[in-house]
């Protein structure tokens, strides 16, 4: 409930009290800023408070959570507010952060987006100390408690979160300029406060998160399957494509999807096939379903090159601000129907039931939009909601470069790290961000992108990326996959593969019907202990030795029957605590054998 204390607006629920709460609607006149937001009256009841100024009357809301709160903003403009640079919500919390685990800001045309470019962070704060992440940060403090402060709906404005080591707490959404006419009304997406005893409070804030989107039931569909992009990039053909088609059908078993990335396209814009597409796409589409395979495609529906016949012909469907790219404005209704009328040619016309929509988070523009109230993250959760209704209902969309936390609810699955390069370190860097954000597996399927069985024999002209992984780094990136529990894609030319490399694939398959979850998130800034889940008979457990040397892992594997080292293919008797020992870039899988109650 609210309350006032020494002239303070705090609340409390659950145990956990939230205090000196502040407002600060800023412009670029910072003398108007101060005038703006001096508070003339203050009042509250149990779970909504007003503050009034000359200004804006504002209204706070309270929303019991059941691991904290969920708090509301919305203000009547009651004097015209020109040149909004941010809406800054500021309290304090009864918690002393010492490690925060958070994202930097993908800041981008005015923007500040949780993208999967931002770098995922494990930091310890030092005395007056503090971090600011894209759309939450997360922490850990004394006396085993957790917290997550952070949005949980997006359909305004991109927000960030700042936390110091004093406990106080700086909400801002980023207003990109915006004008607010007097008798309008401004809202700030909701947020939440989460305190706990648990260090899985990340899966609490996601799971939050799939409530507020309207996501009753967590993911399950999780598909395998395989993508052109990591060999062939744009230089994929019909015929090559069919080559692997066929390859995938002989030697696989448990892969059922089948994805044409970037390649395909006239331009970009324009989503007609160019010449390496004689029979079209259509065809190809009907092609991999003659082969029992789920068929996916790519598309970027935000990015228009120079010399697209879309952006020649439409000039009115991009921004009018002077920017350097062409930045679509789908508020704009014939850019609306356009995407529309694309997506239902490659849904229904062709026939493609997933879609991977991509280049995304650094095509929205800032502003300069049609329409007065619209910004973004507007911009783009208007075209996710447009691109929903316009395929059919077994139609899968994953989302890639673009905002993370804002895809909930309106994509099936969601990319949560940068590109996985030729080397093991870009395995180590994918595996850092992809654990840290796996909790989005609460209101998504997690894709940690492509893996790549091959060696540098393995490759050849058509090769877009020379991998130069060994095969104890290939072991390792194999195991990082199976610890997700997401998305399983794979990425070779199959036609240079032996037995040995379609047996490493089959070995990535049942995906793990959990999400990992990194058992110490808050102590290290690679994650190295994913717990994979247990069934009636075993716990599973992922180790993983990022380092470039030896390393000896002591677990706390409590009361257990015995565990099996996997590949050491090695039987440890009943222990409570197991020490493994793993070269430099090795892995684990222990089974763990629960022991049952007399």
């Amino acid at each position: 409930m609210f309350y006032i204390e020494k002239g303070d607006l705090c609340f409390k629920s659950r145990g956990s009290a939230i205090k000196n709460f502040g407002f600060n609607l800023k412009v670029f006149d910072t003398v108007l800023t101060s005038k703006i937001n001096a508070v003339t009256a203050c009042d509250c009841n149990e779970n909504v408070a007003i503050i009034r100024t000359e200004y804006y009357d504002l209204t706070l809301r309270a929303e019991k959570a059941a691991k904290g709160a969920v708090f509301s903003v919305s203000a009547k403009i009651k004097k015209t507010i020109k040149t909004t640079t941010e809406f800054i919500v500021r309290f304090k919390i009864n918690a002393n952060p010492v490690t925060c685990v958070y994202n930097t800001i993908y800041g981008i045309n005015g923007s500040e987006i949780l993208d999967m470019q931002s770098q995922a962070k494990t930091e310890t704060l030092v005395e007056g100390g503090s971090v600011t992440g894209a759309g939450y940060v997360s922490f850990s403090a004394r006396k085993k408690k957790y917290g997550v402060i952070g949005s949980v709906s997006y359909e305004n404005y991109f927000n960030t979160v700042t936390v110091n080591e004093n406990g106080s707490v700086f909400v801002r959404a980023n207003l990109n300029g915006h004008n607010f006419a007097e008798n309008s009304v401004f809202n700030l997406d909701e947020f939440c406060v989460i305190t706990e005893n648990s260090p899985d409070t990340l899966f609490s804030y996601g799971k939050l998160i799939a409530k507020k989107n309207g996501i009753k039931d967590r993911p399950i569909d999780k598909l395998a399957g395989w993508c052109s992009w990591y060999y062939y990039g744009q230089n994929i053909t019909e015929e090559n494509l069919l080559q692997n088609l066929d390859l995938l059908a002989a030697k696989t078993e448990g892969f059922k999807l089948f994805q044409i990335d970037d390649g395909w396209e006239k331009c970009l814009g324009d989503w007609t096939e160019n010449e390496k597409f004689p029979h079209g796409m259509k065809y190809l589409c009907d092609k991999i379903k003659e082969k029992g395979f789920v068929p996916g495609i790519w598309v970027a529906p935000f990015c228009f090159s120079d010399d697209s016949e879309t952006f020649i012909n439409h000039k009115e469907w991009f921004v009018k601000a002077q920017t350097d790219r062409n930045y679509i404005d789908y508020s704009v209704k014939d850019a609306a129907d356009f995407l529309r009328d694309l997506f239902k040619k490659l849904s229904y016309e062709w026939g493609y039931r997933y879609i991977k929509i991509d280049l995304i988070s650094y095509n929205i523009a800032g502003c300069g939009y049609s329409r007065a109230d619209f910004s973004p993250l507007k911009n783009y959760r208007t075209a996710l909601k447009i691109i929903k209704e316009s395929v059919t209902a077994d139609t899968k969309i994953l989302t890639c470069t673009s905002p993370i936390d804002a895809s909930a609810g309106l994509c099936d699955s969601v990319r949560t790290s940068i590109d996985i390069f030729e080397d093991f370190n870009a395995v180590k860097e994918v595996a850092k961000m992809v654990y840290k954000r796996n909790f989005v597996s609460e209101f998504a399927v997690a894709d940690p992108d492509c893996f790549m069985v091959r060696t540098p024999d393995k490759q050849d002209g058509e090769c877009f990326r020379f991998c130069t992984r060994s095969e104890t780094e290939i072991r390792t990136f194999k195991t990082f996959i199976r610890s997700v529990g997401g998305t399983t894609m794979i990425s070779d030319k199959l036609s240079l593969l032996d037995e040995k490399d379609f047996g490493k694939y089959a070995e990535l398959l049942p995906i793990n019907a959990r999400a990992g979850v990194p058992l110490d998130l808050y102590k290290r800034d690679y994650p190295s202990v994913i717990d994979m889940g247990e069934d009636e008979t075993f716990r599973t457990v992922a180790l993983i030795n990022w380092e470039d040397e030896e390393k000896t892992f002591c677990f706390s594997a409590g009361k257990n029957d015995g565990i099996l080292l996997t590949y050491k293919n090695v039987e440890v008797e009943s222990s409570d605590t197991v020490k493994v020992k793993l070269a430099a870039h090795d892995s684990e899988i222990l089974k763990i054998k629960l022991k049952k109650d007399l």
